[in-house]
């Protein structure tokens, strides 16, 4: 952080701070993609690393399965079915979501306003954002492949195991939901080990999604955001101050700043007295020149833009007679 922002910002009093506060209200209005966030491609790396297990499962089904019927009784076909389904769902999904995100730029937009009543001043703070972006996804890149490329082979495995003979002759089975019963098949083959481990992975990932999309916590975060707005209202308030003090800083002001410098300058200067203040009325003179030369071209400015407003106005005049 900028030193000198920092300092003006230690410099505040904290009572001001707290009257501020009690005193501002905030309202806000978003659109509906505010919350949209970069995509998560961490959950590739993890299915593709069970897909083996899948395939194992379902090109080389369960020995004690001896006939159809028997078969739809299974637990853990009924587990491996229902695990199936679940994925391509979940991988589906996400390929058509990345889809659109790349083809699709998304725009962001909040419109904040806020007001604050002090004893002798009201406040107002207004300000609006705007965002469009397309999806970067680079973060998905690996093996040579594009995340498209990735979930688009995810989603072909997927199609392939919902057409093969085994899913088709149990897709009618009843499936599972949560909790998963640890059968001993489950527990001790190494193929529906790591298929559970793929469950509860899906099972996780979706409740997070789901959490993240509630709306008491949007309400939650919404607060959150009223409050930091509050805070940089506050700044920009404080600072708007600061640069109206300065523009009509007051005798006391300057004598309290002269002070504290010609002090610095006697304890830390080796000259003797004559030769520091003809060094401050030297100085004093050529910046005081430079002031007057200043307002002079200012004045001169204005006089000649009057002149030539007037012939504007006279010329103006003589056309319409």
């Amino acid at each position: 952080m900028n030193k000198e922002l920092l300092e003006f910002m230690l410099s505040i009093s904290e009572d001001n701070y707290e009257e501020f506060m009690k005193k501002s209200t905030v309202s806000l209005e978003t659109s509906n993609n505010l919350e949209v966030v970069a995509l998560d491609y961490s959950w590739i790396d993890i299915v593709e690393k069970y897909i083996p297990f899948l395939k194992n499962v379902v090109e080389n089904p369960y020995q004690e399965i001896m006939d159809e019927v028997d078969s739809k009784k299974l637990y853990e076909n009924r587990f491996l079915i229902s695990l199936i389904i679940k994925l391509d769902t979940f991988v589906n999904d996400k390929y058509k979501q990345l889809i659109d995100r790349l083809e699709n730029s998304y725009e962001r937009n909040i419109t904040i306003k806020g007001r604050t009543k002090l004893e002798l001043e009201d406040v107002e703070f207004n300000m609006t954002l705007n965002s469009k972006r397309k999806e970067d996804a680079s973060a998905g890149e690996s093996y040579g492949m594009s995340a498209r490329e990735r979930i688009k082979r995810l989603v072909k495995v997927l199609d392939a195991v919902t057409n093969s003979n085994f899913f088709i002759s149990l897709q009618d089975i009843k499936l599972v939901t949560s909790p998963i019963h640890r059968t001993n098949v489950i527990l001790e083959d190494q193929n529906f080990k790591k298929l559970l481990e793929l469950w509860d992975f899906l099972e996780n990932y979706l409740l997070f999604q789901k959490t993240f999309n509630n709306k008491k916590i949007q309400q939650k975060q919404q607060e959150n955001l009223k409050q930091k707005i509050n805070n940089i209202s506050f700044i920009n308030y404080q600072l708007f101050n600061s640069v109206s003090d300065i523009g009509g800083a007051s005798e006391a002001y300057y004598k309290d700043f002269l002070e504290k410098i010609i002090e610095g300058l006697v304890n830390e200067s080796t000259m003797d007295d004559k030769t520091f203040k003809r060094l401050v009325n030297k100085k004093f003179e050529e910046e005081y020149t430079k002031k007057q030369n200043r307002e002079k071209n200012i004045l001169s400015i204005f006089n000649k833009s009057m002149d030539s407003y007037q012939k504007h106005i006279k010329d103006a005049i003589r056309c319409l007679k």
